[in-house]
């Protein structure tokens, strides 16, 4: 081999010896006190272009009651602000939190309405974090004893952030077998007003479904992905971006 082949190998492989092998460096580090008597808990993160984070979550409060708590930290570890809501006294949490191309925060969670009562709900945050307005996620028809969990949440790709579109799936645990319905909700995120589809199984226990996921294509068309056939096959629905039914898949 000759010297200059050789010399690049040799760089190459302690290059890479020092990618592998080097250590992390710890830049910063907060440990966030609750108030309460319990931990507060975790559920998703993201961050900015400018390397600032925003963590949702659950938090106990001095009273007992569980909130759904939102801090932002800036690139160097200081903490901006810290947000909690409180939707009836009882267990709410954080699960999702988006941010849109203009700074606003999203925070996506579940609220106890009562026993038994569990619904989704938006938050938005200006910037700063003012909060602009709340959305219970709930639809006219739909029984009140349900357990409602989210499937995800993805941004309108053709009206620039403008809307957001929500999965949401909702479980009768008093029914046995369980029955669960899925909706999707469109949401303008300048009103908080809503569109919604819902998809509901024919009455059968061999056609029970569970829906896990959504998401969007570049078209703007949004898909559900769940399973079907009492969870044996998979189950894919598809709608256009004005949740018109386009065809499902089991």
């Amino acid at each position: 081999m000759k010297p200059t082949k050789t010399f690049l190998a040799a760089l190459f492989l302690a290059v890479s010896y020092s990618i592998c092998y080097s250590q992390p460096v710890l830049e910063w580090g907060d440990v966030y006190n609750t108030g309460g008597i319990w931990r507060g808990v975790r559920g998703d993160m993201t961050k900015d272009k400018y390397g600032n984070v925003f963590i949702t979550g659950k938090s106990d409060s001095i009273s007992g009651n569980v909130n759904i708590i939102t801090l932002k930290y800036r690139n160097d570890g200081t903490k901006e602000w810290i947000r909690r809501y409180d939707y009836a006294g009882l267990s709410d949490v954080g699960q999702l939190i988006k941010l849109d191309r203009y700074g606003n925060i999203y925070v996506i969670g579940k609220v106890t309405v009562s026993a038994g009562n569990e619904d989704i709900i938006v938050l938005k945050y200006k910037p700063n974090g003012d909060l602009q307005w709340t959305r219970r996620l709930i639809l006219v028809g739909t029984p009140s004893n349900q357990n409602d969990y989210c499937t995800g949440a993805v941004f309108d790709v053709i009206t620039a952030d403008s809307y957001m579109f929500v999965g949401v799936g909702m479980r009768q645990p008093s029914l046995w077998p369980p029955v669960f319905y899925h909706a999707v909700f469109k949401i303008d995120l300048n009103t908080s007003l809503f569109t919604a589809t819902l998809d509901i199984p024919p009455v059968s226990s061999t056609q029970d479904r569970v829906y896990n996921k959504i998401a969007i294509d570049a078209l703007g068309q949004v898909y559900v992905v769940g399973a079907g056939n009492g969870s044996f096959n998979g189950l894919v629905i598809k709608y256009t971006n004005n949740l018109a039914l386009r065809w499902l898949r089991l």
